[in-house]
C-alpha cells in the first residue's frame, strides 16, 4: 500500500509543481509582453477664469515630483496677474474668484495670495476666505474665494495640488506626459458658475509661461515637444547617496487667438520618457517567466510520463 502511495506521489508531485510553475511563468509572460492601449488625452487645457478684470501676465508651472508607478505628480502653479478696471470701495468688500480647469483629478493642497502696489511693494496677504475643486468628467475645476483689497494693481496666487492619472502609460516602460495651454473659450466652468449665481470670464493673456518637469533619476527622455529649453541635473542626498534628477525646462509665449474656435485649442507641452527601472523590471520578467516555463514544463513532463508509465503497469498486470 506504502508503495503504490509513494508511486502515486511521484507522479502526483511533478504534475502539480509543474502546473503550478507554468501558470506563474504564463503570467509573468503575459504581463511582460500585454500590449498597453493609452488613453486619449482630455479635451480641455489649462484655462484661468476670474470674476476680476484681470491680464495674466506671467504664468509659472512646477512639477517639483514625479511618482511614475503611483501617476502622481506634485504640481505648483504661479498666476502673475494685473487689475485691468480699478475697484470701487463697495467692490472691493465683495468675495471674488480666481480659478483654473485642468485635465484629470486633483487634490488640493496649499493655497496662497498676495498683492502689490506702489504704496504696498513689498506686497501683502490677500485674505483667502475658501478654496474647492469641483469635478466634472476628466476635467478638474480649482477655485478660491477672496478679498480683494483696494490700490493693489497687481496679484500673485500661488496654488499647490497632487495631480492624478495624468501620466500616460504607452508601453511598459515607457509614458508620456501631456500639459495643454488652452487657446480657446472652450471650458466646463462657464455653466458650473451660472448655477452658483457667481459671474466669471476669462483674463486676457499678454506674457509668457514657464513649465518646469522633474523626472525621477531613472528616468529619459525619448521626445520632447517643442523642444525643451532647457535641462539640468541636480543631485539631492539619500540613504544610498546622492541621486541625481533631471529638470526639464520650456519657456514659452502664447499668442491669443482673436477669434476662437468653438472646440478646443491648446498649446502642448508633451515629453515622452522611458523609465530604466521598469525596462530592467519588464527583462526581468522575461528571463523568470522563461526560467518558470522551464521548469513547469519539465515537471509536467514528467508526471505525465511517469502517469503513463503507472497506467502501462496496471494494464499488463490485469492482463496476466
Amino acid at each position: 500500500m506504502s508503495s503504490r502511495l509513494l508511486r502515486l506521489a511521484i507522479i502526483v508531485v511533478p504534475i502539480v509543481v509543474g502546473l503550478i510553475v507554468t501558470a506563474w511563468g504564463l503570467n509573468e509572460f503575459y504581463e511582460a509582453t500585454v500590449v498597453t492601449t493609452p488613453k486619449m488625452p482630455a479635451p480641455y487645457g489649462i484655462l484661468a477664469f476670474s470674476s476680476m478684470n484681470f491680464e495674466i501676465y506671467d504664468l509659472c508651472i512646477w512639477m517639483d515630483r514625479t511618482f511614475v508607478r503611483d501617476n502622481l505628480i506634485d504640481l505648483h502653479f504661479v498666476f502673475g496677474m494685473l487689475v485691468t478696471s480699478p475697484l470701487d470701495e463697495e467692490t472691493s468688500l465683495d468675495e471674488q474668484i480666481f480659478g483654473f480647469q485642468i485635465p484629470c483629478h486633483v487634490e488640493l493642497g496649499e493655497v496662497k495670495a498676495r498683492g502689490q502696489s506702489e504704496l504696498e511693494p513689498g506686497g501683502v496677504t490677500i485674505e483667502i476666505v475658501d478654496e474647492k475643486v469641483h469635478t466634472e468628467g476628466d476635467i478638474s475645476i480649482i477655485y478660491l474665494k477672496f478679498i480683494p483689497l483696494t490700490g493693489i494693481k497687481q496679484y500673485e496666487f500661488d496654488v499647490r495640488f497632487n495631480w492624478m492619472n495624468a501620466i500616460i502609460k504607452q508601453t511598459f516602460s515607457t509614458y508620456s506626459l501631456s500639459i495643454p495651454i488652452s487657446l480657446s473659450e472652450n471650458n466646463t466652468f462657464f455653466e458650473y458658475f451660472s448655477n452658483l449665481n457667481y459671474s466669471v470670464h476669462l483674463p486676457k493673456f499678454s506674457g509668457s509661461f514657464l513649465v518646469n518637469i522633474h523626472l525621477p533619476a531613472d528616468c529619459e527622455v525619448r521626445e520632447a515637444i517643442p523642444p525643451i529649453t532647457r535641462e539640468t541635473i541636480h543631485s539631492h542626498p539619500t540613504d544610498s547617496g546622492y541621486t541625481p534628477d533631471k529638470y526639464l525646462e520650456w519657456s514659452l509665449s502664447i499668442v491669443n487667438i482673436p477669434n476662437p474656435e468653438p472646440f478646443p485649442i491648446s498649446e502642448v507641452i508633451r515629453v515622452t520618457f522611458e523609465s530604466r527601472e521598469e525596462l530592467a523590471r519588464r527583462d526581468r520578467l522575461l528571463f523568470d517567466s522563461g526560467l518558470w516555463l522551464g521548469i513547469g514544463i519539465s515537471n509536467l513532463i514528467s508526471g505525465l510520463y511517469g502517469a503513463l508509465r503507472y497506467i502501462s503497469a496496471i494494464q499488463r498486470r490485469v492482463q496476466k
